[in-house]
């Protein structure tokens, strides 16, 4: 994340495939590592609005038609 922003990157946006364990498990872990990336810099919405750290932001991207199981993972 820290290397995108210098590039002027400011977030990814993550396909969730698959339904097996593992891609909850990363999905989650990624969310998560950009939630603590942007409280170690003290970035937020609002920072950013008064010229301060802006923070990284991750876009879920879901598919599948299953819309039950959309709004689970969104909910996660």
């Amino acid at each position: 994340m820290e290397i995108a922003q210098r590039h002027g990157l400011d977030g990814f946006a993550l396909e969730w495939i698959g339904s097996a364990s593992y891609y909850n498990e990363s999905f989650y872990n990624i969310f998560t590592a950009c939630e603590n990336y942007n409280a170690r810099r003290g970035a937020s919405p609002v920072t950013a609005r008064l010229g301060g750290p802006k923070p990284f932001a991750l876009i879920p991207m879901l598919d599948g038609g299953n819309y039950t199981s959309v709004a689970e993972k969104l909910l996660t």
